[in-house]
């Protein structure tokens, strides 16, 4: 059975809110292995086609397909409203679509056998203030006839053993939402699912939470979790699903979905720096597209001579590019000295350098990056139009 989490109320098992709403059906083999925490070897543990969800005026899904295969590690990431929340919602049977078809484990959203093999956290998680937190779990754990060894388990997995005794309503934000996550593993679930699981957490706490994903995922787990922590995700997951407008506008590895634009990111550092600004802009608007995603750094005496390290082989030269003129540059503060940021090409280096050393702007380094998650994430959702209404700030999606 399902543990989940949610703002408000305290919810172990959906065997019967939910199951009062889903008629019985007959036990699948696949069912028989989601029930031991698993889906079968080489089938989908979740199968979404064609699905489609609204409210009101408001497309919150527009027929997004996805198979999620086991053992992975998904990031499902996105604007606010872009309708990640409530794709993981209908996954759980929080929601019904209003289109399509959802398999999960095997078995129908929502049904008590599907859930047997579910963990997931959505949004805040909420416990009995004057329990403990090894208490609360423990009433869990009796709730699923799971043994008190499991509580301790779970415990130790989210580094919350030696504060396991105290009191919930004591527990800092933080500490709440690790409970939470181990609430979700009780039992060995196949299947985890994380809303934005390092929500309020400290730095110290988002390593701790990074480490002990990616842990359960190599144990064979799919995680499939959402965060607004692009960083993060590219270092927990192996696979991201990119959702703006209520449509998957990627779904693939992380390293295949950052070559997806082809750019490269340039970082220089030239004085005076603010007359830099307007020189580089003037320069990206007349260039050519061409593409690299390389990792390179260029020195001050390259820059000089308007020489640019040799880029990577293995572009494909199929893969959508973005234009040296796609990116204005901006200008980041940094400690020792502020830079320009842009994406271009790395083919407009040397132009750049000339053009620079022309206006008599001193060029003193010119350090070459590979696009991150995130600088792709944007070029993405920002190339993505939306067409539909947008979901105000007081309903998520």
């Amino acid at each position: 059975m399902v543990t989940y989490v949610k703002l408000g109320s305290l919810q172990a098992n959906a065997t019967h809110s939910e199951a009062a709403a889903v008629a019985p059906a007959e036990r699948l083999p696949e069912q028989e292995a989601a029930a031991h925490g698993h889906p079968s070897t080489g089938q989908p543990a979740v199968e979404i086609a064609g699905v489609r969800k609204s409210f009101g005026a408001v497309h919150a899904l527009r027929g997004v397909d996805l198979r999620v295969m086991p053992g992975h590690v998904y990031g499902v990431l996105g604007p606010n409203g872009a309708g990640k929340t409530t794709l993981l919602r209908i996954v759980l049977g929080l929601v019904r679509p209003d289109g399509g078809s959802v398999t999960v484990l095997g078995g129908r959203p929502g049904h008590p056998e599907t859930l047997k093999g579910i963990g997931a956290l959505v949004e805040s998680p909420a416990f009995v203030p004057y329990l403990s937190g090894r208490t609360n779990l423990k009433v869990l754990a009796r709730a699923r006839g799971l043994p008190n060894d499991e509580v301790a388990r779970v415990l130790q997995v989210v580094d919350l053993t030696d504060r396991a005794d105290e009191r919930f309503a004591g527990y800092s934000l933080g500490m709440g939402q690790r409970l939470g996550v181990a609430a979700a593993l009780l039992g060995s679930p196949g299947l985890l699912i994380l809303d934005e699981p390092t929500n309020g957490l400290d730095p110290e706490g988002v390593a701790s939470m990074r480490t002990f994903i990616r842990r359960i995922g190599e144990q064979g787990t799919t995680v499939l979790l959402s965060s607004h922590l692009l960083s993060e995700v590219q270092q927990i997951c192996d696979r991201v699903i990119v959702i703006n407008n209520g449509r998957v506008i990627a779904d693939d590895t992380v390293s295949a979905v950052r070559a997806r634009t082809g750019a490269t990111v340039l970082k220089i550092w030239a004085s005076p720096t603010d007359e830099a600004g307007p020189v580089l802009t003037e320069i990206l608007d007349r260039s050519a597209p061409v593409g690299d995603d390389s990792d390179e750094s260029m020195s001050s005496e390259d820059a000089a001579t308007g020489s640019v390290p040799e880029a990577g082989a293995g572009a494909d030269p199929t893969t959508p590019r973005v234009g040296a003129g796609s990116a204005c540059p901006v200008r980041v503060e940094d400690q020792d000295q502020p830079y320009w940021r842009l994406e271009t090409t790395p083919e407009i280096v040397p132009e750049l350098v000339r053009g620079l050393v022309r206006a008599g702007i001193a060029v003193h380094e010119i350090r070459r990056e590979r696009p991150s998650l995130e600088d792709v994430f944007f070029t993405l959702t920002r190339d993505d139009a939306d067409p539909a209404p947008v979901a105000n700030e007081g309903g998520r999606r």
